[in-house]
């Protein structure tokens, strides 16, 4: 069985991962289908330039070296907007020497012996096929993430300050991720926060324990929301965590705040392989063959103060809300192609509902909501099959006509997850079933007024073998003349025209689709067959 994709190990990705001292969050391989990928963020079969790798720490695994030029050059055009960004590429021993160009400012972290086991191979099932290792050895290249052009550290403190302001009036038994450490005999509360890059420790405890901050390489500290802070110097301490003691060498601010006057950042987090659970609201730290696991504190909640309070009266107003329209600026091809290249991203935007009414109800005619509450049942979900009725569809087919497959499409991460969710759903209620048919048709995706996603088969390969029905349909302008004198009209719909006629037995294998996952053939009458109700 040939593999369609290659997998890599989870054993080898924890490797790389200990190895460069960082997690990685994004998995850029070209081909990645999703299922394959160790990651939470990847990007299947897409064009590089529509890739988001800001702030990332990306796992490249190039298939030659004009594709590896590629990744890098765009890599490294993201570097300069955001120095946090790091990249790791996976490469054969033996194409070093003509990579070394392309790998300037980049280190081996790791190196896998030739005959080592990385993959597995992964059909479109997602069933893993056994691989034998490379003949070769393969390097691993790490760039780390670069200090900011500013000469300045990340710390998230407004996120500090939000998190601490609606700690102290929780209420009682309500755990944030702050724990007590132990600082010279000193108790302090320190905030577990992995969106800052080091320890930082306010001045005020600094002064407390009479030591004096060294000189700091960095000048400032850049916060989440761009502000800068001054950085007063930087102080080696042993910090005691629990059981242990750790040490930890955080910057020291002016000030942070009353109820967290000390840090633990993500270098310290990861240098004492920090794992958070929520759930039990505990920190677990782990220094050689020694852990430990600390509780989140709990902030009692502040009750109001007596007094009196008096009551104004309020009008009541009814607030009708309104979309502004907003027309959108075309762009030609060639200047849209320059766009994003130069760092513009590409999304499929629609223009909004304009609405003409300077008012809309709060609430719909009480008679029509009753009207449509009595029949609620007309409007349930389609639980399974129709019921089998004296007519089935039928795909009748041009003497001579051969079975049609076409290869799928590309799908982005979205329509993958909604191929995965529509599937599933349609074989829970009987409508398709596995197939080996011969016949194959690809799968699209359109989008519908609501702003969901309507899969769609592509049966036009199908289609074009055919035979046409040519029933005599009335003709529109025929029936409109047929209207006059009329007083009453009443419009009829359907919840869905499609999936409610059964299909032939002998016809169900010609309805066969592919889907990344599987292979699947209709029961029942689908969007995009031809003689189907229009």
């Amino acid at each position: 069985v040939r593999p369609a994709v290659r997998a890599l190990l989870p054993s080898v990705f924890e490797q790389i991962e200990r190895a460069i001292e960082r997690r990685i969050s994004l998995d850029g391989r070209t081909g990645c289908l999703g299922f394959d990928s160790l990651c939470n963020l990847f990007y299947p079969r897409c064009p590089l330039s529509s890739l988001d790798l800001l702030g990332h720490t990306i796992l490249f695994l190039p298939s030659s070296l004009h594709e590896l030029s590629a990744q890098l050059t765009f890599y490294r055009r993201c570097r300069r907007q955001c120095p946090d960004t790091a990249a790791c590429v996976l490469l054969p021993a033996y194409s070093q020497r003509k990579a070394a160009a392309l790998l300037s400012g980049m280190r081996r972290v790791l190196r896998f012996e030739s005959g080592t086991v990385l993959f597995n191979g992964v059909d479109v099932a997602g069933v893993p096929v056994p691989l034998t290792g490379p003949a070769y050895a393969v390097d691993v290249w790490y760039e780390s993430p670069a200090p900011h052009p500013d000469g300045s550290a990340v710390c998230s403190e407004p996120i500090l300050g939000t998190l601490l302001s609606s700690a102290e009036t929780a209420p009682t038994g309500n755990r944030v991720p702050v724990v007590q450490v132990d600082l010279g005999g000193r108790s302090l509360n320190a905030l577990v926060d992995t969106g800052a890059s080091d320890d930082f420790i306010s001045s005020a405890e600094v002064n407390a324990l009479g030591l004096s901050p060294q000189s700091s390489e960095w000048s400032q500290v850049t916060l989440a929301d761009g502000g800068k802070h001054p950085i007063l110097g930087r102080i080696t301490l042993s910090l005691g965590v629990g059981p242990l003691r750790i040490t930890t060498q955080p910057y020291v601010l002016q000030e942070l705040t009353d109820a967290a006057t000390y840090i633990l950042g993500s270098s310290t987090l990861r240098q004492y392989g920090a794992s958070i659970d929520m759930e039990s609201a505990t920190l677990r730290l782990r220094k050689g063959t020694l852990s430990c696991k600390v509780p989140f504190m709990s902030f009692a909640s502040v009750g109001p103060e007596g007094g009196r309070s008096e009551a104004e009266p309020v009008v009541n107003f009814a607030v009708a809300a309104m979309q502004k329209r907003t027309e959108p600026k075309s762009v030609g091809r060639k200047e849209a192609d320059r766009m994003i290249r130069k760092g513009a991203h590409a999304l499929l935007v629609r223009p909004g509902l304009h609405l003409n009414a300077t008012t809309t109800s709060t609430s719909a005619d009480p008679e029509v909501e009753a009207l449509l509450q009595g029949y609620a049942d007309v409007f349930r979900d389609v639980p399974g099959l129709p019921p089998m009725r004296p007519v089935d569809h039928t795909i009748p087919l041009v003497p001579g006509a051969q079975p049609v497959s076409r290869p799928m499409y590309r799908l982005s991460p979205l329509e993958l997850d909604e191929v995965k969710r529509q599937v599933t759903d349609l074989l829970a209620k009987g409508m398709i079933r596995p197939s080996t048919s011969p016949y194959s048709a690809p799968i699209l995706f359109v989008g519908k007024k609501d702003g969901t996603l309507r899969m769609c088969i592509d049966y036009r390969g199908l289609n074009a073998t055919t035979i046409k029905n040519r029933y005599p349909l009335p003709r529109v302008d025929d029936l409109l003349d047929k209207l006059k004198g009329s007083a009453y009209f009443s419009s009829i719909d359907l919840q869905q025209g499609y999936n409610q006629i059964r299909i032939d037995a002998s016809d169900i294998p010609k309805t066969a689709f592919r889907t990344p996952f599987h292979h699947f053939e209709y029961m029942v009458l689908s969007f995009g067959l031809t003689n189907a109700p229009a």
